[in-house]
């Protein structure tokens, strides 16, 4: 009896746990906790992305198998994969228990992206409410990320400029994000929003997504060096009845001994020779003369800067006029061949006439870089055009197939002066020199010389009184794989005056001079030095004042 009785114990437990098992449990999801026993079809629908580039360009992702996604509501989280819509941009699944109508949920969905990011997810949300059994999302890309892509045609080489609306990265009013041209060997993007401007890299242009958070803040902030360079000697080369002064805006080592000039009112390259003696890393003699093929030329380019490639012993400089690169050999007459410069630089893309400047080339790297002076018209955008902040493209070329390379962003520091009128304002990058270790050094220089009338000696004075050149050089380094907009290390900073009083009292160089051009000179006790000449606009001036050639000796 009590075997039977024992059974039935059993078979009566055994039947409240099949029961238990079967029974359908409440849902603790939403608003509401109710027991159900109906479905709810649940649709989840991608949103595009769409840029405002050269035409409308819409970027659509579409559901993958492995895609987890979470379902949020007021009680809990609930894990769910698709059932339907892979390759498309519509899922679908199927909720048994039912969702109660009116209850608001929220989903998820996150993609680790692998693209050498700390925590590397693409995000997505959205939020909905059931309605007839039905719980229909939209997911946009979540605010917190911004959605990078290199689908434009390398072989167009365009730029790719997208602007993006608040909805689609919740970015305010005047909101930018801008990626460098598909050309480039990385891609590059730069956002501003409220909290200013910033940038990241991904490598090998692989396309992808990047959270704001991974984007560095303020990079053109300047960080003082300790290490800041000392100036060994200004000398000036306006010496000895026959010197006639030049227009002098770019400099290169050929040898220890030997190195080129360029000229930039002279014809074709430009190309002048200059043969420096040095003592203690100090010029104690120099004898310029220009190249034959400068002297043949009939062209003119305006040309700014030079650079010499010792794996072809030839001459590369650029022209402002015409925006090209082009090689000359040691002659100074052109080989015919030239860099592929992005149409990114074509002189109807400057904001000003001031295009290329500068020019230098590092034999370790195999990279030529190049930058304009002034912002290209798309780029005055970046800073309000009170502040005096500009964003510039250093631009960096293969040197062996000539081909383009890569792109990176430099911000300018906001000027010193921002005169009315003036004789002479410039305000730009000067120079750039490319190291072996693949830094650059950045010359910023402004030049400001007030109004004035020459037939009145106080307004000449005036104006020898308060003309200056500033001269600032910036350590950057284009090969870090976080930044698109470079960080400055302030390692060099100067200014000149016309002689006077007041120069001394400023603490300033007693003799003013625009240096434009830039290179590596002799190493002294195992410091490298830095060569620097100046536009003397061929002596510009008159009897109270003079412009001068200067060679300026920096030791690093």
């Amino acid at each position: 009896m009590k075997k039977f009785l024992l059974s039935i114990l059993v078979l009566a437990l055994a039947g409240s746990l099949v029961y238990a098992l079967h029974r359908k449990p409440p849902v603790r999801l939403g608003k509401k906790t109710e027991t159900v026993d109906t479905m709810t079809i649940v649709r989840l629908h991608l949103a595009p992305v769409l840029l405002d580039g050269t035409g409308e360009v819409v970027l659509q992702d579409v559901w993958k198998q492995e895609d987890q996604i979470e379902l949020q509501g007021e009680a809990s989280v609930l894990p769910l994969q698709l059932q339907e819509g892979f390759g498309t941009p519509d899922g679908t699944l199927v909720l048994q228990p039912a969702l109660v109508d009116g209850a608001t949920f929220s989903v998820l969905l996150g993609r680790e992206v692998g693209y050498g990011w700390k925590d590397p997810v693409d995000a997505f949300s959205g939020t909905g409410v059931v309605q007839g059994g039905v719980l229909d999302i939209t997911l946009r890309h979540n605010s917190a990320f911004v959605l990078l892509d290199s689908r434009v045609s390398p072989v167009e080489m365009e730029p790719f400029v997208s602007t993006y609306s608040r909805e689609q990265v919740n970015v305010p009013e005047g909101g930018l994000l801008m990626m460098l041209p598909p050309h480039s060997e990385d891609l590059a993007a730069i956002i501003r929003d409220t909290s200013g401007v910033r940038s990241a890299v991904l490598g090998a242009g692989a396309p992808g997504t990047c959270r704001v958070a991974d984007f560095s803040a303020d990079p053109w902030f300047a960080l003082p060096s300790s290490l800041m360079a000392s100036t060994l000697q200004t000398r000036n080369l306006s010496t000895g009845k026959d010197y006639v002064c030049g227009e002098y805006s770019g400099i290169t080592k050929i040898s220890d001994a030997r190195y080129a000039l360029v000229h930039n009112s002279a014809k074709g390259g430009g190309i002048y020779f200059a043969d420096l003696t040095f003592e203690g890393g100090k010029v104690i003699s120099a004898r310029i003369e220009a190249a034959p093929g400068t002297l043949e030329a009939k062209d003119v380019r305006d040309p700014e800067g030079i650079a010499y490639m010792s794996s072809t012993q030839t001459l590369w400089v650029s022209g402002e006029k015409d925006q090209k690169i082009l090689e000359y050999d040691l002659e100074g007459r052109p080989t015919g061949r030239e860099m592929a410069v992005p149409s990114d630089f074509l002189p109807a893309e400057l904001s000003t006439g001031n295009g290329f400047e500068s020019l230098s080339y590092s034999a370790a790297t195999g990279e030529m870089w190049t930058v304009t002076e002034e912002p290209l018209k798309r780029d005055l955008q970046w800073f309000p055009a009170g502040e005096g902040r500009r964003m510039l493209r250093l631009q960096a070329f293969d040197g062996n197939t000539l081909a383009p390379k890569k792109q990176r962003f430099y911000a300018m520091d906001a000027p010193q002066y921002k005169p009315a009128s003036a004789d002479t304002y410039v305000h730009g990058v000067a120079e750039l020199l490319a190291m072996d270790d693949g830094t650059l050094l950045v010359l910023e220089r402004e030049v400001y010389v007030p109004s004035y009338d020459s037939a009145n000696k106080a307004s000449m004075l005036s104006m020898i009184a308060n003309a200056m050149a500033k001269v600032k050089l910036y350590l950057v380094d284009p090969t870090s794989s976080k930044e698109a907009l470079l960080s400055k290390v302030l390692v060099g900073s100067f200014y000149t005056r016309f002689p006077g009083p007041l120069s001394l009292l400023a603490g300033a160089d007693p003799q003013l001079a625009n240096f434009e051009g830039m290179c590596l000179g002799p190493v002294v006790d195992s410091h490298p030095t830095v060569l620097l000449v100046n536009d003397s606009e061929r002596g510009k001036g008159n009897s109270y004042a003079r412009l001068q050639d200067y060679i300026r000796v920096m030791l690093f």
